[in-house]
């Protein structure tokens, strides 16, 4: 072999060998995540009549919780909360607001904002008392701040309360 030809395979082997690493890498990161949210999904079935699932995602406030949507064993859409390995809460998705409602409120309301994530989750008013509100979960940017802001699921009213991040 040339000299040429060499130094390509090996440079291409290389290149492979790190591509390969770096999905190991990413696999390894990403497992406990994904199992965790395969547990919530398995919960969400089994306690909540879930059949279908159409989308999970996870949200960190007071209470770690995974919100699983999709469909109940009757074809009608469904929101359940997942909570320390059982079902929370669970609400036909007609009696609340959808993400994309919530979503066009945002930009009516907060026009300069940045939306960075908007989820389903939890919001308790005090920790110490059993009171929960089954929100969505805004974190936007407006100006130079961040800001964490609470929309009631039930009917898209925006709670009292905005939690601005400090700047460096």
């Amino acid at each position: 072999m040339k000299k040429k030809t060499k130094w390509i395979l090996l440079s291409i082997l290389i290149v492979l060998v790190v591509l390969f690493g770096i999905q190991r890498y990413y696999v390894y990161t990403m497992s406990d995540y994904w199992a965790e949210k395969d547990a919530a999904i398995i919960v969400a079935k089994q306690q909540a009549g879930l059949a279908s699932v159409e989308h999970a995602s996870k949200s960190v406030w007071d209470t770690i919780c995974w919100v699983i949507e999709g469909k109940n064993t009757s074809n009608q859409d469904i929101v359940v909360w997942v909570v320390d390995g059982k079902v929370d809460h669970q609400e036909l998705a007609k009696n609340g607001v959808t993400l994309e409602q919530v979503r066009d409120k945002v930009k009516a309301e907060l026009p300069d904002a940045t939306i960075v994530r908007l989820v389903p989750g939890i919001y308790d008013k005090d920790p110490d008392d059993t009171a929960k509100e089954y929100v969505y979960q805004l974190f936007y940017k407006e100006k130079d701040h961040y800001n964490y802001r609470f929309y009631r699921f039930s009917d898209g009213q925006a709670l009292q309360d905005t939690f601005t991040l400090p700047n460096r």
